[in-house]
């Protein structure tokens, strides 16, 4: 029985390892299977991409190449002024005139009236940021204010003209007096000067005349004596001086008796004769008319001298009378200057007075027009307004600012790689941030030569560029990027530089229907960041695809 028992306990025992082992095996071929599965199955389903695709459609529009800088919008401000200064005299006039008034006023309707200096703005028609155009209202002026300076002004300017009148009647009666004591002095000075100046002129006219004829002989010294040291006249006399010795020396050696030698050499002897008898002749002549010239010369510098000496003495005679009797003249001159002057700049500072018065009457009455109201002078977007309702104009500015549409600038900075290239005048590409699919022009205005900074790690200088077109959706801040074109193709097919797939040296787009795309080649052009331009392949409207890969 024991034995059995033992036997027994080692079959369990040895079934229950065999159990362990079978599990084991179990999670090994299962862990096994496990990865069969992954290997043939679950991984390859990872690992396959899943392409997405974006459609794109070809357009017909321009491709640039160039430099593209960022900026932003500027606007540069035009004010509407008020230029009218009620104060202008500063010393109170204009009040004081009305105070005046204002109390004859008081004095007839036995009551202070209250004196009103300065406009007063009762309603404003517009806010920052509006869009105005030229001939809106854009304030209105109160009645009573104005009526109350337009009277004030008006009382002061017509005093103005009362005192000027009285300034223009005291100058015609001071003048007009001082004028005759004046003539009265210098009829007697004026009559020693005239006889002086008829006995002056005289003498010298006659010394005048004498210097001109010395004038004109001196001349013809100098081109007598031109001539006689003129080398080719010199050297023609000595040659005709010298065939003349030689043909005379030949015809006194010919033998008369062999005619036809000696009436040739007598012939030659006569002609060489007179052509260096006629040379002495001239030579003779020119030295006879320096000479006569030389004594006329002399001759006349002593008259010259003994006129001037005359002169002198009559100058010194006449001086003497005429300075006396110039004396009491000048004093009444002097006089007479002085009350003219003093009479004038009466009348001036009078007509001054009274223009300047009249000047802000009219600007004003200007200003406030008709009805009260003020009105834009031009198209622009306001941005600033200085006055509101129940203001009081108390002095010259601005009233309100705004931005013309020729005024609206970017301003970028540009590398010193490309600044030579640009000048004043360029067009350029302006896109700005909030319009992405429109395009402004612009010009250079201006181009800066002191770069940016000292400091900055790259040297630029900034360009200014006016935005030119309608700037009526533009506001100050605004992103811009600017393109100074260096190459441009326009009305071309293009599509996004996105969709272009290169393989093999070759360039595609995906084209196709559903979700089967295949790809088909096509022939580019210029390019640029965003864009490139098609020349073959594709027509305008086709629907090309932008591939991207989702894992």
């Amino acid at each position: 029985m024991k034995r059995r028992k033992k036997r027994i306990g080692e079959k369990k025992k040895f079934s229950l390892k065999k159990r362990i082992r079978l599990c084991v095996l179990g999670l090994a071929f299962l862990a096994l299977v496990g990865a069969a599965a992954y290997t043939v199955w679950i991984q390859p389903g990872q690992e396959k991409e899943t392409y997405v695709y974006k459609e794109e459609t070809v357009l017909r529009g321009d491709v640039v190449q160039g430099v593209m800088e960022s900026g932003t919008v500027s606007l540069q401000e035009s004010d509407i002024a008020y230029e009218v200064d009620l104060s202008e005299d500063g010393d109170g006039e204009t009040s004081d005139s009305s105070d005046s008034a204002d109390s004859d006023s008081s004095e007839e309707d036995g009551e202070e009236e209250e004196e009103i200096r300065y406009l007063e703005i009762e309603e404003v028609y517009v806010v920052t940021g509006q869009r105005i155009s030229q001939g809106d209202p854009l304030f209105s002026i109160s009645q009573e204010s104005r009526e109350g300076v337009l009277r004030s002004l008006q009382s002061a300017t017509t005093e103005k003209e009362i005192a000027l009148a009285t300034a223009e009647a005291e100058y015609n009666t001071g003048v007009l007096e001082a004028k005759g004591t004046y003539d009265s002095s210098m009829l007697t000075a004026n009559t020693a000067e005239t006889a002086l100046d008829a006995e002056l002129t005289r003498l010298n006219e006659e010394i005048n005349s004498l210097l001109a004829q010395v004038g004109v002989l001196e001349l013809e010294v100098d081109r007598c004596l031109e001539e006689l040291t003129d080398e080719d006249f010199l050297d023609s006399l000595e040659e005709a001086q010298r065939e003349y010795e030689e043909a005379k020396e030949t015809y006194e050696e010919t033998d008369p008796h062999v005619v036809a030698a000696y009436t040739a050499n007598y012939q030659s002897y006569m002609t060489a004769k007179q052509q260096y008898e006629s040379l002495l002749s001239q030579k003779e002549e020119w030295e006879e008319t320096i000479t006569e010239n030389e004594e006329t010369i002399l001759k006349n510098n002593e008259d010259i001298l003994e006129k001037q000496s005359i002169l002198e003495a009559k100058q010194t005679d006449a001086r003497n009378t005429y300075n006396l009797n110039r004396a009491s003249g000048d004093l009444a001159s002097e006089i007479y200057s002085y009350t003219q002057q003093s009479l004038q700049e009466t009348v001036d500072s009078a007509r001054e007075e009274y223009d300047r018065a009249l000047e802000t009457l009219e600007a004003l009455q200007a200003f406030v027009g008709e009805d009260g109201i003020v009105y834009a002078n031009g198209d622009g977007l306001v941005t600033n307004i200085y006055y509101e309702a129940g203001d009081q104009l108390t002095r010259t500015g601005a009233l309100l600012s705004y931005a013309k549409a020729e005024d609206y600038t970017v301003t970028v900075d540009v590398s010193e790689e490309d600044i030579a290239d640009i000048e004043i005048g360029d067009s350029v590409r302006i896109e700005f941030t909030a319009y992405p699919d429109e395009v402004w022009s612009g010009t250079v205005v201006s181009v800066t030569t002191t770069k940016t900074s000292d400091y900055a790690a790259t040297v630029s200088y900034p360009v200014e560029i006016r935005i030119e077109g309608d700037t009526e959706r533009l506001f100050g801040g605004m992103t811009a990027e600017v393109t100074f074109v260096t190459e441009m193709v326009s009305d071309v097919l293009c599509v996004s530089r996105k969709a272009i797939v290169e393989q093999d040296g070759k360039t595609y787009v995906y084209v196709g229907s559903g979700e089967e795309k295949q790809l088909q080649e096509v022939v580019t052009g210029l390019e640029n960041s965003t864009l490139v331009e098609i020349q073959e392949g594709l027509s305008e409207g086709d629907t090309v695809y932008i591939q991207s890969v989702t894992e």
